[in-house]
């Protein structure tokens, strides 16, 4: 580099001039790159996240580079520059830091058919599964036998990579419909007219506790022919069981009425008969119809009742 000095005061001072050496150094490009937003995991980096500017012309190499997949936590991101005109710009980086947050696994679980009391939590309604490997914990637990109604099943996700995935759960909801009983009722065997049901035809059993209300009741004189029996048990647990009832027929057979006729004292020949030898009476109201048989002279008479015997007499 050269000076010219011209003083002043030319009268007395002469010009002058100098020359010195000067070293121009190579500027250092600024690079403007901001912290990126908070990523989730298994999301790739891209442009939205590696995208530094700088003052000049110029090249970025990303590391890690674009595609990336991060684990989650704090992650620095670095980048070198290089200028396109290295002989006046320094080659430079940078780094910045991205927040990588767990990603919350996906729970697939529909809520199971209806079922009946009775019957224990199985695979059939626990069947969660998810979008990554891990273990469920449920509850109610497998084995489980779970009111009637409308019941809330729920599940614990513990992913086996616990550093990139967040533990999570899942609600679902399934029916559990009221059980109906068994009875246990044959149809009794057959009883003759007159006799009354009692506990040898009205014996009814239930596969559970409950209360039986017999139609006809105990005690009740059924006529002759097939009749039904109806019984409706209520359980001692209506909250899990339904009042139900069953039939069954019984044959009644008539009855056979009991006479009552003693021999008649002897009497001559040439009495007529009357009262006093056709006495028969019965075990129940109805008409006595006598037949004399006469072997000597071959006659039969017949005495229809016993109100027409007055008339004879």
């Amino acid at each position: 580099m050269n000076v010219d000095f011209t003083p002043t005061d030319t009268a007395n001072y002469s010009n002058a001039s100098k020359n010195v050496q000067s070293m121009f150094l190579e500027a250092t490009p600024e690079i403007t790159w901001s912290k990126p937003a908070d990523i989730i995991y298994e999301t790739a980096l891209n442009s939205t996240h590696l995208d530094a500017s700088a003052s000049v012309d110029e090249t970025y190499t990303y590391t890690p580079a674009s595609g990336t997949v991060l684990s989650a936590g704090t992650q620095t991101l670095h980048v070198d520059f290089i200028p396109t005109d290295t002989a006046n710009y320094n080659i430079t980086s940078k780094n910045v830091t991205i927040n990588v947050l767990k990603t919350t696994p996906t729970i697939t679980w529909n809520s199971p058919p209806d079922m009946i009391y009775g019957t224990s939590l199985n695979s059939t309604q626990l069947n969660a599964t998810a979008s990554v490997n891990g273990t469920f914990v449920y509850a109610p637990i497998n084995g489980t036998v779970l009111s009637a109604g409308t019941q809330t099943l729920h599940v614990n996700f513990t992913p086996t990579d616990t550093a990139n995935y967040n533990i999570t759960s899942k609600d679902v909801t399934i029916n559990v419909m009221k059980a109906t009983p068994t009875i246990t009722w044959n149809s009794p065997t057959g009883i003759i007219y007159g006799t009354a049901l009692n506990s040898t035809q009205l014996n009814a059993a239930a596969s559970v506790n409950g209360t039986f209300v017999y139609t006809p009741a105990s005690g009740t004189k059924l006529s002759a022919g097939t009749q039904t029996l109806h019984v409706d048990f209520t359980p001692a647990d209506t909250a899990n069981y339904n009042i139900t009832s069953k039939d069954v027929t019984i044959n009644v057979m008539k009855a056979t009425p009991t006479i009552t006729w003693n021999k008649p004292a002897n009497i001559f020949y040439g009495t007529a008969l009357n009262r006093n030898q056709l006495n028969a009476s019965a075990s129940v109201p109805g008409n006595f119809v006598y037949t004399l048989g006469v072997t000597q002279l071959g006659i039969i008479i017949s005495f229809l009742t016993t109100s027409s015997l007055s008339e004879l007499i």
